[in-house]
């Protein structure tokens, strides 16, 4: 599939573990409840894109473009999103671990709800974000960009947020 033109496709339920979508046309793909483990989508442009309950185990999204995709309930393990574009993307209630997010351009993402754990998020820019009611557990948010991000009721465990920008973020009932 790279470089293959897919948008507004419909590839829900459907196994496509080791699949390559590097610099493919995606906008609008539906994806729902797919296996992409290990999938790779390197370059790829998926604004809109469907990936709720996807399981997405070590599959790659260097630098794509992914700005209000959908990811509720997917399972973002191990998973590569290095410079990617996921501005205004829905995560809710997903599953984040082992990833790797650097980088990434994420401003105005809903991550409430979610377990993330040994994720790193340095350097990203992630402002206005929401991350009310996750656990987020021995994640490294250093020099990342966290302003007027929504924190209330997170339980934030052994997280590191050396020279994060913070500033007028909301931390209210939550667990630190």
């Amino acid at each position: 599939f790279d470089g293959a033109d897919l948008r507004k496709a419909n590839l829900s339920v459907s196994n496509l573990e080791g699949a390559m979508f590097r610099n493919a046309k995606m906008q609008e793909t539906n994806l729902f409840d797919a296996n992409l483990n290990r999938a790779n989508f390197d370059n790829c442009e998926a604004a809109g894109a469907n990936f709720m309950k996807a399981d997405l185990t070590a599959a790659a999204f260097t630098r794509a473009k992914l700005q209000h995709s959908r990811w509720q309930g997917a399972k973002v393990n191990q998973t590569l999103m290095k410079g990617a574009d996921l501005s205004d993307a829905i995560f809710r209630q997903a599953e984040i671990s082992d990833a790797v997010w650097d980088g990434a351009i994420a401003p105005k993402i809903d991550l409430s709800n979610c377990r993330i754990q040994k994720s790193s998020f340095r350097n990203a820019q992630m402002e206005r974000i929401k991350v009310n009611e996750s656990e987020i557990t021995d994640c490294d948010f250093g020099d990342a960009v966290l302003s007027n991000t929504d924190f209330r009721f997170a339980k934030i465990k052994a997280c590191n947020f050396s020279h994060a920008k913070l500033e007028n973020s909301l931390f209210f009932k939550q667990t630190l």
